[in-house]
């Protein structure tokens, strides 16, 4: 398992502090599965920890240690504070053209510098894998290659600035609201997918960002079954829990339902590795 306990820079803190409480769900569900899990804490090497570089550097963290698993015939599985460890796990898949980007989230993360009034590096993450913005330090991931927006389906994102609402309007990325357009999905070129689920997308408070206008997970996962139905996913990856907004633990038993969904797509493998 790869767990990546920060959030803005910081670890162990609001959202970093998501990777140890979902920890449990994807135990149960690897259990359910028969399957081992290994686990890998992700971590970064930046002598003067600003809030980008931390996140740049764990984004080639994540790169290697997906990649890595890939190789070994493992499972990734990525439990982030933030949406940026993305960026990594996409890249650590080798930037693959057949590969379809399936975003999960309450909010579109496509601000860039120029449109974020808060700039706040998260809300960025979806523009950074589309080629938006941070080439330069995108380009530093080992394995990073912008996905096209073709490729990619935002799902649940109810929550857009109107920076992100320009972007999307002239973008080819196609917003689906999975209560009533199941039958949107990849194009016909892509042959698996990489699934990121941001957990304020579903219908209850996640993080300090969410609101309680989200997807149910029973619709969402109806609609992940069928995106996925000739694509099966290479990759998961799961962020932005902040417990401390949960009292009564939904989101967490959300997350395992979403892990064994995910884990039944892919059928059985030796290992399952969570990030």
């Amino acid at each position: 398992m790869l767990r990546v306990a920060y959030d803005s820079g910081h670890a162990n803190e609001r959202m970093g502090c998501g990777p140890d409480a979902l920890l449990p769900a994807v135990v149960h569900s690897c259990a359910e599965h028969d399957l081992e899990l290994q686990i890998q804490d992700i971590s970064h090497k930046v002598e003067f920890p600003t809030e980008n570089a931390v996140a740049f550097a764990i984004m080639r963290e994540v790169s290697s240690a997906v990649n890595g698993a890939r190789t070994n015939g493992q499972f990734p599985i990525v439990l982030s504070g933030n949406c940026s460890a993305a960026v990594g796990a996409y890249a650590g898949l080798g930037g693959k053209r057949h590969v379809g980007v399936i975003w999960c989230d309450q909010h579109a993360d496509l601000n860039t510098p120029e449109t974020s009034i808060s700039g706040f590096l998260d809300g960025m993450a979806l523009a950074m894998i589309s080629g938006r913005c941070w080439r330069a330090s995108c380009d530093q991931v080992d394995g990073f290659e912008p996905v096209s927006d073709n490729n990619i389906l935002l799902v649940g994102a109810t929550e857009l600035d109107f920076g992100e609402r320009e972007i999307l309007s002239r973008s080819g990325i196609k917003a689906v609201n999975p209560n009533c357009e199941l039958a949107i999905t990849l194009p016909a070129n892509v042959r698996e997918s990489y699934i990121h689920f941001d957990v304020d997308v579903l219908n209850t408070r996640a993080n300090a960002y969410s609101t309680a206008q989200g997807v149910a997970l029973g619709d969402l996962l109806r609609f992940l079954h069928r995106a996925t139905e000739e694509r099966p996913p290479l990759a998961l990856s799961i962020a932005s829990y902040d417990p401390s907004y949960d009292p009564n633990r939904v989101v967490e038993e959300s997350a395992r339902r979403l892990v064994s969904f995910v884990l039944a797509r892919i059928g059985r493998v030796p290992t399952a590795l969570v990030q």
